[in-house]
């Protein structure tokens, strides 16, 4: 860690590192955040290897991974990616370290600075047209206004809201002001830039129905009700940094429910996307005393974690047989096997078919067995390359004695 900031802090001098330790094992964090729906990835922008194998998440039988049920399109992240997005090491470039910038309020984050950021989003000038009575007039004023009087940081704001609607949207999206339903009643001109979600069970949309509990019918509603709700639902409780509000670490009431996004590479998405309004509009800001603070965990790695390699990762049997006979309580996650063969066998024919036609297998075939090496592997390697090993351990059945009848 320390090479990293030295590196970093040499061509920003006037940065300052805070690391900030987490009184939890990095192991025990990546399996708190591996829960069912804790961390999700785009299906349509991440390759199979970097999803999970677990139950909730794939059907082994079909080889077909499983949507998350509320977020279409995502899936439940592996512990290899969880790990890799997790690995503050990770983030101590000049770009990405901007997901441990701190979210107070700054007043060097001008309406310039903000209009580069969400300059591709055309449909604020659409929004803005209808002349609303409050606000300033402008998405970029609006944000810099709320961000101001409630104290958090305006580029953050304007991040969160590049990170959640994109640039593609309309205004006939019910977030952006278009048409919904709730508990069965059409409703028109509410505003949610930031999917915070209702608990409404009738909606069509649980984000523009959250807008309407909230009362959000105009854009700077919308703009401060939401970094409002940021501020005191997250920034407030020490999750202060992009990446805290992700990986629920840093508070002291419990850990990984309190998250504000489950898209696990939020952080490093939306510290891009911070780091280039900064490049855009304002790059002297990187010579100004800008704070980051830095996580570190107890028993982390030597070194960095590597991204998932690509490929499908499943590496199982679906089948395991010595002598065409399957062998005892196979099951596709145990892996080791006791088979007993007659004294006098000097060899054995294993065979083995596996889950997906992505993996291939060694160590099936006729194979010689002695009693200095009573055990053989089947070796499972997946189409990213990672192997998994079943292991038979065989015993001899002992001979009958011969029985001498005595004349």
């Amino acid at each position: 860690m320390e090479f990293y900031l030295l590196e970093i802090h040499a061509r920003y001098p006037n940065w300052n590192f805070i690391a900030e330790r987490i009184n939890l094992s990095f192991d025990e964090v990546v399996d708190g955040e591996s829960g069912n729906g804790a961390s999700l990835l785009e299906g349509s922008a991440f390759n199979e290897g970097y999803r999970s194998l677990s139950s909730h998440s794939y059907n082994m039988k079909t080889n077909k991974f499983i949507e998350y049920q509320s977020e279409p399109g995502y899936y439940n992240a592996s512990k290899e990616s969880i790990a890799y997005y997790m690995d503050p090491r990770n983030y101590l470039n000049e770009k990405y370290i901007f997901a441990f910038e701190s979210l107070g309020y700054s007043n060097n984050q001008t309406s310039s600075v903000i209009s580069s950021i969400i300059s591709g989003q055309s449909f604020f000038n659409s929004i803005y047209a209808k002349n609303f009575s409050d606000g300033t007039g402008s998405a970029s004023g609006d944000i810099v206004n709320a961000a101001s009087r409630i104290g958090i940081s305006a580029v953050h704001v304007a991040s969160r809201i590049k990170q959640e609607m994109g640039n593609s949207l309309t205004t006939s999206d019910s977030r952006l002001g278009g048409n919904f339903t709730y508990n069965g009643v059409n409703r028109n001109g509410y505003y949610n830039f930031f999917n915070i979600k209702s608990s409404c069970k009738n909606c069509s949309s649980i984000y523009s129905g959250y807008a309407y509990e909230k009362g959000w019918n105009t854009p700077y509603k919308g703009i401060y009700g939401g970094s409002e709700f940021m501020y005191g639902s997250y920034i407030a409780l020490n999750q202060d940094t992009i990446y805290y509000e992700k990986f629920d670490v840093s508070t002291t009431n419990g850990h990984y429910t309190h998250q504000y996004m489950q898209n696990l590479a939020a952080p490093i998405q939306e510290g891009g996307i911070k780091y280039r309004g900064y490049v855009d509009s304002f790059r002297d800001y990187f010579n100004t005393a800008i704070t980051f603070t830095i996580p570190v965990y107890n028993n982390m790695p030597e070194y960095a974690v590597t991204a998932p390699t690509l490929g499908n990762a499943n590496n199982y049997l679906s089948s395991l047989k010595v002598n065409n006979v399957t062998v005892p309580n196979f099951n596709y996650n145990t892996y080791n096997y006791n088979v007993s063969i007659s004294s006098s066998a000097s060899s054995v024919n294993i065979t083995g078919s596996s889950m997906v036609s992505t993996s291939s297998i060694s160590g099936t075939g006729t194979k010689n067995i002695s009693s200095n090496n009573p055990s053989l592997v089947v070796k499972v390697k997946a189409q990213n390359g990672k192997y998994r090993n079943y292991t038979i351990h065989f015993t001899r059945k002992e001979s009958k004695p011969t029985t001498v009848v005595d004349s």
